[in-house]
């Protein structure tokens, strides 16, 4: 099997006022497909956005 090499890149950012968070990135960013073995599936890229709400939770008692 070549060796092969990939990037992995994420950005995040904080929206304090909202209590959240969002989070954009992705694996193997530059999509160049390679496999892991003989007879497996060839891996592409993969890209994502989250949002998270109320991850600032502070419980007053």
């Amino acid at each position: 099997m070549p060796s092969s090499t990939v990037i992995d890149a994420q950005v995040s950012y904080k929206l304090i006022k909202a209590r959240s968070g969002i989070r954009i990135g992705g694996t193997n960013i530059t999509n160049k497909y390679y496999s892991t073995g003989i007879a497996n599936p060839r891996i592409g890229a993969v890209y994502y956005v989250t949002y998270a709400y109320n991850i600032f939770n502070q419980n007053k008692s």
